[in-house]
């Protein structure tokens, strides 16, 4: 599947901009007006087309491009997933490379000269639940009609939960396109701050960001998916008396660092 995403405003954006594209675009990409209008008045980048047609994703490239944007287009397949990429447990500094550790893994070792970005987003997954419980319940009615033999009835009861998790995560792209780390911010050990780590993971969290992004001056650093975009990825499990429901953000956010990514190497940010 080809996708075809706006990365970047022609001129800072306005109402009477996202009104003039949605104009435009609605009628060429076959949505509604007002669905169209929701989608760019969010945080950029947005997927506008995903076609297996490649002369109508060029045609979009082109057009929003020719109109001033910065737009990219990938074939979906090449998103580099989270569940893919060196998920560190430790990190060290070398003086030319970041290094990452894994229990059971080989370590991992970056150049600084590879390094193309850092990416910091918010992963989340949430969890609906229900589940039927059989109750025995004390009935005054069911002993009058049957002397006292019957005291109680069965009622089934649906419970019903509901969970949220989000977690930071820091997206170190490599050049190569393959080798990326993800640094989850509470699943990672930060014993390589030294004297920097902070008394919690949050400030050790944003420690480890600000001192890659020293070392690191000529990466790109983007910080705009810490927003946290909707969860389109779904899973449902089910037994006899339970279903879950599970709907994770990773997969958009993942699309959207693979966007970010190939919008600074081609220009379009």
């Amino acid at each position: 599947m080809l996708l075809v995403a706006l990365t970047r405003w022609s001129r800072s954006p306005s109402p009477e901009l996202v009104a003039a594209e949605v104009q435009v675009l609605a009628p060429v990409l076959g949505v509604g007006a007002y669905e169209l209008r929701l989608a760019l008045s969010g945080q950029l980048p947005v997927v506008l087309l995903e076609t297996d047609d490649r002369e109508r994703a060029t045609g979009l490239l082109a057009d929003l491009r020719g109109r001033g944007h910065g737009a990219v287009g990938c074939d979906g397949a090449s998103v580099a997933s989270s569940a893919t990429m060196y998920s560190a447990k430790t990190f060290g500094f070398e003086p030319n490379a970041l290094v990452f550790d894994c229990p059971g893994q080989p370590a991992h070792r970056l150049a600084h000269s590879e390094v193309l970005a850092l990416l910091v987003a918010t992963h989340a997954r949430e969890e609906d639940s229900s589940r039927e419980v059989r109750e025995k319940k004390l009935s005054l009615s069911r002993a009058a009609l049957s002397g006292g033999l019957v005291r109680s009835k069965t009622t089934t009861v649906t419970q019903r939960g509901s969970a949220l998790e989000t977690e930071r995560v820091l997206y170190v792209l490599s050049r190569t396109g393959r080798g990326h780390a993800l640094l989850r911010e509470t699943r990672l050990h930060y014993t390589g701050l030294g004297t920097r780590m902070g008394k919690s993971t949050t400030v050790s969290f944003n420690t480890l960001t600000e001192v890659l992004r020293q070392l690191l001056p000529s990466a790109l650093f983007d910080d705009r998916l810490l927003k946290q975009r909707a969860a389109s990825s779904l899973q449902v499990s089910r037994t006899s008396s339970s279903r879950t429901v599970v709907t994770s953000n990773e997969s958009d956010v993942d699309v959207a660092v693979h966007l970010l990514a190939l919008a600074r190497l081609q220009g379009q940010l």
